[in-house]
């Protein structure tokens, strides 16, 4: 009697690791896995603003017995190039795609702070920023934070933090030293 009520809880429990969450049934929705468009863009001047970045992070729900918590699982990022435009592409849908939550898109450029996103109906997106020291103080302690690239553990955001120099080089922009909201 004790087996299989042991039993029965194993696969409840196995029903819920594998069962889809947050109402993400369509996992090869070009919403959840890329690829992610658009520009980065001045918002005083309406200038594209090369070598800024944006960085999607997809964090996997890690299921318990009393609460659901948050683990990183990818990250990946696209570098504007001169005429402000970047993209992040498309990523693999992996084999447990209903425990990936939908990605959170952040976006830096040196010595600005990002104000609005407006996106497009073909999921193009217009970041707009404004220079920090354009911010009042309070502004710019909002911007101050590193939001969703806390989760990036330390070894793979040194490896997104080359890639985005690779891309600064190649269009003869300065190396920056981490991924975060306030000034390089």
């Amino acid at each position: 009697m004790r087996r299989r009520a042991l039993v029965l809880c194993s696969c409840a429990a196995l029903g819920f690791l594998l069962a889809p969450r947050h109402g993400h049934s369509d996992e090869t929705s070009d919403a959840k896995w890329g690829p992610f468009r658009g520009r980065m863009i001045d918002a005083d001047t309406d200038e594209p603003i090369p070598g800024a970045v944006a960085v999607a992070i997809w964090l996997e729900i890690v299921p318990t017995l009393m609460h659901t918590n948050h683990k990183f699982y990818d990250a990946t990022v696209g570098v504007s190039g001169l005429d402000g435009t970047f993209q992040i592409p498309r990523r693999s849908t992996p084999f447990f795609a209903s425990r990936i939550e939908k990605p959170a898109i952040e976006h830096f450029a040196p010595w600005y702070a990002r104000i609005g996103i407006d996106k497009s109906e073909e999921g193009f997106t217009t970041v707009r920023m404004r220079k920090w020291g354009a911010l009042s103080r309070q502004e710019q302690l909002h911007h101050g934070s590193m939001g969703q690239a806390i989760w990036i553990p330390d070894k793979e955001r040194k490896a997104l933090i080359d890639s985005i120099n690779i891309e600064r080089q190649r269009i003869g922009l300065r190396p920056v030293r981490s991924i975060r909201g306030i000034p390089w």
